[in-house]
């Protein structure tokens, strides 16, 4: 895997979330008439421009995990584990924005019982974003190992978003979004390759109790949709929908991002996931260069970029 890959998809997802912080819970009619147009602060949090939340944080813990070489559900909870309680990974002094789901997984694990396959919640109501924002380092380490079967790959995928979402309709969000996305990390990173995930997404799926939740992606109007129709809640599916639906009807990345922040609400996950999807789409030089100059802790992001490409290809 090229190293401008991994920092096309790790860079273009921390913008989004960044983008996307000072707007979260705005009202979309709020944002009609005062859009994001730029790297703005303060806002939701109150934190200066360029800063990105949990959602980065937990994706960059996952990376940092996975460029040691191997896929490890205890070091992975281990180095999320440095973010929630020791600010690691953050653009703040502490952890923030984490959702109610992530939290009570986290404390499962390291308050209550050590064990990563079990931590993560199973109820029906815990279907949040908390777990798609952070699936795009798995994606990216299943495609640095070639050796590895699609069985593998899936399971992969499904074990690190049960970390803390262990319910089947964010597991199935999650595999829908590596099957896109790791079709972008090829040779090939043209807008047609989403159709192509989204295909093998439909065949491998279809059939599954859940696919209802996501069945609006694969219909043939879908780029039709009006966006008052895209939702912007914090549901894995919504967060999905609403990412696809930007980069689809787009033609770069800032046209992308600039949709998903402005559509309010989850704003900071959307743009997380929109962001990924984009920079693969689209590739690093194609992010606005004011916007990478206001992201905060850009050597980090890279540090970790440039750690998983030496690893992975050290392997080969």
């Amino acid at each position: 895997m090229f190293l401008h890959k991994i920092q096309s998809v790790m860079f273009g997802s921390a913008v989004g979330d960044a983008l996307g912080v000072p707007v979260v819970r705005k009202n979309r009619g709020d944002l009609d008439k005062d859009p994001v147009t730029d790297m703005r602060g303060f806002g939701s949090y109150n934190l200066p421009a360029g800063c990105f939340s949990d959602d980065t944080s937990m994706s960059l813990a996952t990376l940092d995990s996975l460029a040691n070489g191997h896929f490890d559900l205890a070091d992975i909870m281990a180095h999320i584990g440095k973010w929630a309680y020791h600010g690691a990974y953050s653009t703040a002094e502490k952890a923030f924005g984490m959702d109610k789901t992530c939290r009570t997984a986290i404390v499962n694990y390291f308050a209550r019982s050590p064990n990563p396959e079990t931590c993560g919640l199973s109820d029906a109501e815990s279907n949040t974003s908390g777990s798609i924002v952070r699936i795009h380092p798995v994606v990216m380490y299943n495609y640095a190992h070639p050796s590895l079967s699609s069985f593998e790959e899936t399971n992969n995928v499904d074990k690190a978003c049960a970390l803390t979402h262990a319910n089947n309709l964010s597991k199935l969000g999650c595999r829908i979004y590596s099957l896109v996305l790791g079709e972008l990390l090829g040779p090939v990173s043209e807008t047609e390759m989403i159709y192509k995930g989204l295909e093998k997404a439909y065949k491998y799926y279809k059939n599954d109790p859940d696919f209802k939740a996501y069945a609006k992606l694969f219909t043939k109007n879908f780029t039709e949709t009006d966006r008052s129709e895209i939702p912007n809640g914090n549901g894995v599916a919504d967060t999905l929908e609403a990412a696809l639906w930007c980069v689809l009807t787009s033609e770069n990345y800032e046209q992308s991002l600039l949709k998903a922040v402005n559509l309010g609400g989850n704003a900071d996950s959307i743009g997380a996931v929109t962001g990924a999807i984009a920079g693969a789409v689209h590739g690093l030089a194609d992010i606005p260069t004011d916007w990478l100059v206001s992201l905060r802790r850009k050597g980090l992001i890279d540090g970790i970029c440039k750690k998983a490409f030496t690893q992975w290809n050290n392997e080969e």
